[in-house]
């Protein structure tokens, strides 16, 4: 089946889609679908539902002897996440008859839903969201705010954020990364390759400490300067190596040795593990660096689309919660 006829086939259950990930209320129990493969093909399902407390082990047992044919149950803090394959199941009736099994299983066994905002950890919320990856029970008034001021520190950032100063933060931040590795590499005559994945995250709470403006510059000149300030950082270590050896600062005449062909052709080749961890510490910055202003706002503006009033989302209370 296609991600349209998921859609449709989802829709006769309350859940409203947005794209290939949707949102709603089966049995009071807010849940998010997320659609996994191409629009053409879907291959399988992910359900996600944020619970008021970690399964006990015997309901994990329970419910994977519940599912084990169909699909795969696992746990993420207090979220129950279903992956339902599609490829050898007849759909839309396989899924469905699996994922109210599973909601029956809670029901039948008094797991409730979570009943506590994420946000203030208050309890008594009057809306859902989808928000930190599940669509839950929030307070209205809190996801507006956060919202709000999503927005406001993206507009703050495109008004203020400047590149010249974020570069004078990044280069700050190299400076502050590579001062481990050289103490490390001149005091106790080794090299933690480890240590060579602090640069790029210094350079970049460096970039965003100086009010750099978080675009795609941001992703491009922390790398750049990642690469650049590992080879500095090589280089500085030369110099103090020389030093040690023969009592001299010899800046120039390192210099050339450093640039010299072989030299440098070598300590290429040398510096693999080196590539290694500062490859994984741009991976890791690119992570934050992608909640760029654009980013930032489209998420804002998926979360509001799925911002309901708990009266209006097919939530049905329990009888304690109507009598409050």
């Amino acid at each position: 089946m296609n991600s349209q006829e998921f859609g449709q086939f989802f829709a006769t259950k309350g859940i409203e889609m947005f794209d290939q990930l949707g949102c709603g209320v089966i049995d009071r129990y807010p849940l998010s679908v997320q659609l996994v493969g191409k629009p053409s093909l879907i291959t399988s399902l992910i359900v996600k539902i944020h619970l008021a407390a970690a399964l006990k082990k015997n309901h994990r047992k329970e419910l994977k002897n519940l599912t084990r044919h169909n699909a795969s149950i696992s746990y993420v803090g207090r979220t129950l996440q279903i992956i339902l394959r599609t490829g050898h199941m007849q759909y839309p009736y396989e899924c469905s008859q699996t994922l109210i099994s599973v909601i029956n299983y809670l029901s039948n066994n008094n797991i409730q839903e979570s009943n506590q905002c994420p946000i203030c950890n208050q309890f008594g919320p009057d809306g859902l969201a989808y928000y930190g990856g599940v669509y839950q029970k929030v307070h209205l008034h809190c996801i507006q705010n956060l919202l709000d001021e999503k927005e406001a520190a993206v507009q703050k950032n495109e008004t203020n954020g400047n590149l010249a100063t974020g570069l004078i933060g990044a280069i700050l931040g190299g400076i502050i990364g590579i001062i481990p590795s050289v103490l490390t590499g001149v005091y106790a005559d080794s090299i933690y390759a480890l240590l060579f994945a602090l640069i790029p995250l210094c350079i970049f709470y460096g970039y965003k400490l100086f009010q750099g403006r978080m675009d795609n510059s941001a992703i491009v000149l922390t790398i750049v300067l990642s690469i650049l300030f590992l080879f500095l950082m090589r280089y500085v270590m030369f110099v103090f190596v020389i030093h040690k050896e023969f009592g001299l600062w010899l800046f120039k005449d390192c210099l050339k040795v450093f640039f010299d062909k072989e030299y440098f052709g070598e300590m290429i080749r040398s510096m693999g593990m080196s590539f290694v961890f500062l490859g994984l510490g741009i991976i890791y910055s690119w992570g934050m660096i992608s909640q760029s202003n654009k980013k930032t706002t489209t998420s804002v503006a998926f979360t509001r689309a799925t911002v309901r009033p708990m009266v209006d989302s097919g939530y049905v209370p329990y009888k304690n919660e109507k009598q409050q």
